[in-house]
């Protein structure tokens, strides 16, 4: 072999070398390149859902609030028809001679209010369990039927 030739083979060699490292150095800064990448889109990625839990906790409570609201603003309106209904009957047992027939009107209306409602209940219910409704409907029935 000449001369020449190793020192091709040589250059060759070297070349093929340096290629390589450089490959493999590339290699390592795209994938430290890639894991960077990776660790910024998972601290994006909770950092949004921190931003979307946030968000659902406000629309909670908010709706929580509007909730309570309609709530209480139910409870004082039943309030004020129950204080209504007590002074009415108050002055109805003033000028009653009867203990008896008030004491059944007291009943009787106590009655017909309870049945109203839970007529209104049962038409709740059926928006979301019309089966449900049906089964407490007929049960209404039956209690009316059975005092016959």
């Amino acid at each position: 072999m000449d001369t020449a030739s190793v020192e091709k083979e040589i250059i060759d060699k070297a070349v093929q070398e340096a290629v390589s490292k450089a490959e493999k150095e590339k290699r390592k800064e795209i994938k430290k390149a890639i894991a960077a990448e990776n660790s910024r889109m998972q601290r994006i990625a909770v950092k949004d859902k921190a931003a979307a839990v946030q968000r659902a906790r406000r629309q909670m409570k908010e709706q929580m609030a509007a909730e309570n609201a309609r709530e209480n603003e139910t409870i004082r309106t039943r309030l004020a028809q129950a204080q209504a209904k007590a002074d009415s009957l108050e002055k109805q047992l003033k000028y009653s001679s009867n203990a008896r027939s008030v004491k059944f009107k007291i009943l009787f209306s106590s009655v017909q209010e309870t049945i109203a409602e839970l007529e209104d209940l049962i038409e709740d219910i059926r928006q979301t369990d019309p089966d449900t409704a049906s089964k407490y409907t007929a049960a209404l029935k039956r209690l009316f039927n059975s005092r016959n």
